[in-house]
């Protein structure tokens, strides 16, 4: 009887600490996914600083990029000045 509980007890947990590494696993799997997905997003430079930024993320204007819509019209300012 003591043998069938430890048998028992000993499969249970074996079946848990599979369980928890499979869900880790799979879970890391999916985040490393996504992580993929933002490194292959193309980077764009800033006219007016030289920061690269996403290229979703960028202010553009007459085909140009800015890093926000601050630095757009600052440089469109400057444009003008000229």
């Amino acid at each position: 009887m003591l043998r069938f509980i430890l048998i028992t007890g000993g499969l249970f947990a074996a079946i848990v600490l599979i369980r928890k590494c499979f869900f880790r696993y799979m879970a890391a799997s999916k985040a490393s996914g996504k992580r993929q997905e933002r490194l292959n997003d193309k980077m764009v430079r800033c006219l007016h600083c030289g920061l690269y930024v996403p290229e979703q993320s960028a202010v553009t204007a007459l085909g140009k990029s800015y890093c926000s819509e601050a630095h757009r019209q600052v440089a469109t300012r400057q444009e003008q000045e000229r």
